[in-house]
């Protein structure tokens, strides 16, 4: 349970930054410059590096996943005379992978999820047009989850109820990025402008801490060496406002 709980402190850390960037800005102090906001949808394409985990799954007959996964998130960033602080998460996902072994016939799905508390700051700031480096510090978790494909009965579940096992590893997850986003079409609002927003989003995610192998709430050994590593890119879609 131990990663499992980093990564959903971690997400909920990214949707609580991703809600509150408005208000941050709202109530930044009476010097400040400028100020600004953003709230986006953030669908896209990453790359992991499964090399490890796909040469065991086939050594012992499990069909191998694809390195490259779709991925599903969101996030929202203030921005305060350029310096930008925010949060984001993503969700992973695979197709499932149907396969037989030992004459039974079973299921394979692989899936991934991590979010991440974000600083930046903008290099360039034009209008509507911004481009800024951004570095994060979240959590992640990788799930493996092997399941009988068979329609039981209700005897043959209390007779076998371990039909299927779920493998998790996780960890503390880094990540280096730049992006840029518009605000299309704005428009004045008491004395604010806000608008629509089109982003993009590419970087690449490290591990420095790694997470052991867990059957269910168990510790086990032997397994890959495995993170929720490799490069990323990212549409944004959403809106914002700033002064």
């Amino acid at each position: 349970m131990r990663n499992q709980t980093r990564t959903i402190i971690a997400l909920a850390s990214a949707a609580w930054m991703s809600f509150s960037t408005a208000s941050l800005a709202q109530e930044a102090g009476a010097d400040t410059k400028t100020r600004s906001s953003r709230g986006y949808f953030m669908p896209g394409a990453s790359i992991l590096d499964l090399d490890n985990l796909n040469a065991k799954l086939q050594s012992t007959g499990y069909p191998s996943f694809s390195d490259n996964l779709f991925s599903l998130g969101g996030g929202g960033h203030s921005i305060i005379n350029r310096f930008i602080i925010g949060g984001e998460g993503h969700g992973l996902m695979t197709s499932d992978k149907d396969f037989t072994l030992a004459n039974r016939n079973y299921k394979n799905k692989l899936d991934a999820g991590y979010g991440f508390f974000n600083l930046g700051y903008q290099i360039i700031a034009n209008g509507g047009f911004s481009l800024y480096p951004l570095i994060g510090i979240g959590g992640g978790h990788l799930k493996l989850k092997i399941t009988e494909r068979a329609s039981p009965s209700f005897d043959d579940v209390l007779a076998n109820p371990n039909r299927s096992a779920e493998l998790s590893t996780g960890g503390l997850l880094l990540h280096a990025s730049l992006g840029f986003d518009h605000l299309v079409g704005m428009r004045r609002d008491g004395g604010r402008q806000g608008g629509f927003m089109l982003g993009l989003r590419a970087g690449y995610i490290f591990a420095p801490l790694k997470d052991d192998w867990r059957l269910n709430a168990s510790e086990i050994a032997g397994g890959p060496e495995l993170s929720v590593t490799g490069s990323f890119v990212r549409l944004m879609i959403g809106g914002g406002h700033g002064k």
